[in-house]
């Protein structure tokens, strides 16, 4: 069994194996109504999925390869300084938070806001490591896409890159090793690697956005909000939407998968344009979620 399933309980692991699985195939098909052909080129940040199938997640046989370096899962870390915005039942991410925001620069309370909009909840309010996204392939606290997640895997510098690499899961050219494909999903069920990696894409998509020209703004809330924004659309997008340049049948497309066809065809409907529309309802979810 491969170390980063071993870190997680037999019921963890289960059910991010299950999970996996349940996106692959959920993934692709959402992926073809979007009109995103596996493979297809897409930005420096947003990768496409490649397609190893799904048989890769039953090679559970396949041996666990050394490490290179000392590079660990933790499934909980010592709470030294907790987010104000931080809710008690998710006390125990704390110091995975401020572990990620010292080594990126982005603020633990940005990473925080940027995790309580895209994770599912408990009664309690407890973030879900399991939280998965019907209508794509967005996984975990992060609600990262396959494509999304492998590319941060196969580029240099991130923290899962050096997990990746440091296990034998991807090689020093950024390729994966045969049957690790799924083995990488899973890792977006594990706290560090999710939390780790929002705190990598939030620092690249504000960087991308500042380098593009957008006003981002120095202040803790316009970063969080700009952070937010190219978690959620994504670099290319997150540029086309600040740049009011959105088409509306791609817009259409974002609306619905987020929440549902017949609500966006409603709102499309009243605001009587669909970039508009999506526009009007992602502002409205970024000022009540990150503020």
């Amino acid at each position: 069994m491969r170390p980063e399933l071993a870190a997680l309980s037999p019921g963890e692991r289960a059910r991010a194996l299950l999970s996996v699985a349940r996106t692959e195939l959920d993934g692709r098909l959402w992926r073809a109504a979007l009109g995103e052909a596996e493979g297809a080129g897409a930005s420096s940040l947003a990768y496409a999925p490649r397609s190893d199938g799904l048989e890769a997640l039953l090679q559970q046989a396949v041996g666990a390869r050394p490490v290179r370096h000392d590079t660990t899962i933790a499934t909980s870390a010592p709470t030294i300084a907790i987010p104000a915005a931080l809710a008690p039942a998710n006390a125990r991410y704390g110091g995975m938070l401020d572990a990620a925001s010292a080594r990126t620069g982005i603020p633990a309370a940005t990473l925080s806001a940027i995790i309580g909009a895209e994770a599912g909840r408990g009664p309690d309010g407890a973030w879900n490591p399991h939280s998965r996204n019907p209508r794509s392939s967005a996984a975990g606290l992060g609600q990262f896409l396959s494509g999304t997640w492998l590319g941060l895997a196969r580029q240099d510098g991130t923290w899962l890159n050096r997990y990746a690499r440091g296990h034998g899961l991807i090689d020093a050219a950024g390729h994966i090793a045969p049957g690790a494909k799924s083995a990488l999903l899973a890792l977006r069920y594990t706290p560090q690697a999710a939390i780790e990696s929002v705190a990598d894409y939030a620092r690249a998509n504000v960087s991308q956005l500042r380098r593009a020209g957008v006003a981002v703004g120095e202040g803790a809330a316009d970063v969080a909000r700009a952070a937010y924004i190219g978690h959620h659309l994504g670099p290319g997008d997150a540029l086309r939407f600040y740049k009011g340049e959105l088409s509306s049948v791609r817009a259409h497309a974002l609306l619905a998968a987020q929440i549902g066809t017949e609500k966006a065809a409603h709102r499309v409907a009243q605001a009587g344009d669909a970039a508009r529309a999506h526009r009007g309802w992602l502002l409205g979810y970024v000022e009540k979620h990150i503020g």
